[in-house]
């Protein structure tokens, strides 16, 4: 029996298709992983109809809800069993669960879905880490890469047990393009001290707002829903709070005197942190420089004491689980501050505390990180290379090297390694930067 494309939504891979014996009723066509069409009556005659179950049903199928003749050997099949497979697990973390999930959906099947296992060979996973950089815009890491090779191989693994005839690639290391590590962009120290004084203006632009008004490009308004005075930036869809930007301006000073990762600073609880004086013998063992720049420091700010701070991270490996980082000044100064204005009590978050879901805190931080930079024009470099929250850690780091702190302390203190402080950080460090060192 033929049949004739009536609309064609996804080429060569979907339509809705009406028979040729002059009947009106509609069907799906979708060509599966062996490259043969499956056909599914619609039980409909609208047009309007007919596109939009095709296109729901298809969706089912990529996840693997509703299984078509021809899907049995193909990729969409192996990796709906694997998903599985990973939720029933009890040998791993929720956390590793959720990540192979969400890589199978996000990163495989959009690629592997309509194949079928046995025409997947070594040049196919090149062109699928291609596939993966471009989808980023820039060159991935190649941790991202393995991670992401990791969950692949698990697909290929249950085909393997479950189909005794197929025989998968071997993808080793060489076939992993990713990027080495990079280094984001850090800010100077005259630039952090730029961005604290200006959020601190905004902050009383809005806390002391009274009216609508806008200031050098920036929107002060009165939330109707919310029943708060907001700021909002040029360009920017949101609108924020001053205690949000209250919050911001000590994250900055935090993370920058902290060198905390992403993913490690909106983990931080108060029960996580405790304040600890300096014993005599370690403020006598201090650095001339140290004991000369702690001595001017006004009496209102922290001195000869730290902040001893519990890290508690997403990474599986015990390298950066559970650490005990020791931070200064800045730190301990903010620590008190947002514990004194927030009232916050041992089961609080350290920022973003009224956000119990942390994925959102972290992306409210983004989100205000880079309508303040792009506002200010501070989101990119002189070399037009963007700056992230990451840059931060990397910019306390820097300002560490250059004030001549000991490499393998620094590394000890932002669980990493002396070659990784050595070969990325401190690669951005020029000899203008650095020439009161060489002296």
């Amino acid at each position: 029996m033929s049949f004739k494309v009536v609309n064609e939504l996804i080429k060569t891979e979907l339509a809705v298709v009406q028979r040729n014996d002059g009947s009106e009723k509609l069907y799906m066509r979708k060509r599966s992983a062996n490259g043969k069409y499956d056909y599914k009556s619609l039980r409909t005659t609208n047009k309007i109809d007919a596109k939009q179950l095709a296109l729901e049903l298809y969706k089912q199928n990529v996840k693997g809800e509703v299984k078509f003749k021809n899907d049995s050997d193909g990729f969409l099949h192996y990796a709906t069993l694997t998903k599985e497979w990973f939720e029933n697990r009890n040998d791993c973390t929720q956390q590793h669960k959720d990540l192979s999930i969400k890589i199978i959906d996000k990163h495989l099947i959009p690629f592997f879905g309509f194949m079928q296992m046995q025409n997947i060979k070594a040049k196919t996973i090149i062109e699928w880490v291609n596939y993966c950089h471009k989808q980023n815009k820039t060159p991935l890491s190649k941790r991202t890469i393995e991670k992401r090779r990791d969950a692949l191989l698990a697909v290929f693994k249950m085909a393997e047990r479950t189909n005794d005839n197929l025989i998968m690639p071997k993808v080793s290391a060489d076939l992993l393009n990713g990027a080495t590590a990079k280094v984001r962009p850090p800010f100077s120290h005259s630039e952090i001290n730029t961005i604290i004084r200006r959020a601190l203006i905004d902050y009383k632009l809005v806390l002391e707002a009274d009216t609508d008004i806008t200031v050098k490009d920036k929107k002060i308004f009165f939330d109707t829903e919310t029943k708060e005075y907001k700021i909002k930036y040029t360009n920017s869809q949101f609108g924020f709070t001053a205690k949000d930007i209250y919050e911001f301006y000590n994250f900055i000073l935090f993370a920058f005197n902290s060198y905390v990762r992403s993913g490690e600073w909106n983990k931080i609880q108060v029960k996580h942190c405790r304040l600890q004086n300096l014993k005599q013998t370690e403020i006598d063992s201090l650095s001339a420089k140290a004991k000369e720049s702690l001595s001017k420091r006004d009496s209102k700010y922290a001195k000869y004491e730290c902040l001893v701070v519990d890290i508690v991270s997403g990474f599986k490996s015990n390298k950066h689980r559970n650490l005990k980082r020791v931070f200064f000044r800045g730190a301990v100064d903010c620590y008190k501050r947002l514990v004194a204005e927030f009232k916050l009590k041992k089961d609080d978050y350290l920022f973003f505390n009224q956000f119990s879901n942390r994925k959102y805190a972290h992306r409210k931080m983004s989100n205000l990180f880079n309508a303040f930079l792009m506002h200010y024009n501070m989101k990119f470099n002189n070399k037009d290379e963007a700056r992230t929250l990451y840059s931060l850690r990397h910019s306390g780091i820097t300002t560490s090297l250059l004030a001549n702190v000991n490499e393998l302390s620094i590394a000890k203190n932002a669980a990493t390694s002396a070659k990784m402080i050595e070969q990325y950080y401190g690669s951005t460090i020029t000899n203008e930067q650095n020439k009161s060192a060489l002296i």
